[in-house]
């Protein structure tokens, strides 16, 4: 399966992990599964789109904008962190989705899933619990 939505750390960190050859319908997929996710997670909601077994991906930016251009429910997020390879056109395109389509939103960028915590934990003292301070996930006290 191309894509994966599910929660990383219950109710707090939506991840999508995509993988192989992606096409239009799993982006589509992912960006309406992720909002569902979140309405029914606590507040803020952060996401992190992991793309670095990404093999093929659509390269018209106008339909990936279609595409991905769903109601992220605003009010629930938190911070998207983007994990990508060194693609350079993988990584082009995520950038300019993510600066043209969702401009409203905190976004960062990580080279691996270690970073893309270490940027949750810094934004989010409530996810301390669950996340190192090297970005490992951790079992919350009492779990």
């Amino acid at each position: 399966m191309p894509v994966d939505v599910r929660w990383l750390i219950a109710d707090r960190v939506v991840i999508h992990e995509f993988s192989g050859q992606v096409a239009l319908a799993d982006t589509t997929r992912a960006s309406v599964e992720g909002p569902m996710l979140s309405l029914a997670g606590t507040p803020p909601i952060h996401m992190i789109v992991n793309l670095l077994a990404v093999t093929q991906f659509p390269h018209s930016i106008q339909q990936l904008q279609i595409a991905i251009r769903q109601n992220p429910h605003l009010d629930r997020l938190g911070l998207i962190v983007i994990v990508i390879n060194q693609n350079p056109m993988l990584r082009f395109l995520a950038t300019i989705l993510t600066r043209v389509t969702f401009s409203n939103l905190r976004i960062g960028m990580a080279d691996n899933m270690a970073g893309a915590l270490q940027q949750l934990r810094a934004c989010d003292a409530s996810l301390h619990p669950w996340i190192s301070a090297d970005g490992e996930l951790i079992s919350p006290p009492g779990a």
